[in-house]
């Protein structure tokens, strides 16, 4: 059984990170969480985070679904990329849209005297 890939393994500073790290962590997870080698879903990770430097739901949603595929590939995923793509494209809107922006505003919103 191949050895599970941690937080840590990726760099991903989950104490100290805060959202950042929280949202490597998540696309690090949806990654892996397909029926695929951990190795490829690691590469497919980085290609993201690291190559392209999407590491925001904001910049991720800025996607279209072409690069979305094509990142994909890049990292190694040939069957699911399509299927991954959407599933990927509908969860980082859903974050963007609902909780990132909502975080962002209750901020904003305890800021003022």
């Amino acid at each position: 059984m191949p050895q599970p890939v941690t937080a840590q393994d990726l760099g991903i500073d989950l104490q100290a990170g805060g959202e950042g790290a929280l949202f490597k962590w998540m696309l690090a997870s949806f990654l892996m969480g397909k029926r695929i080698r951990a190795a490829t879903a690691v590469n497919a990770n980085r290609v993201m985070v690291d190559r392209y430097r999407h590491d925001t739901p904001r910049s991720l949603v800025k996607c279209t679904h072409r690069e979305l595929v094509r990142m994909l590939g890049e990292g190694g995923y040939a069957r699911y990329d399509e299927s991954t793509a959407r599933r990927l494209r509908a969860l980082v809107a859903k974050l963007e849209n609902e909780i990132w922006r909502n975080a962002r505003r209750n901020e904003r919103g305890q800021q003022r005297p």
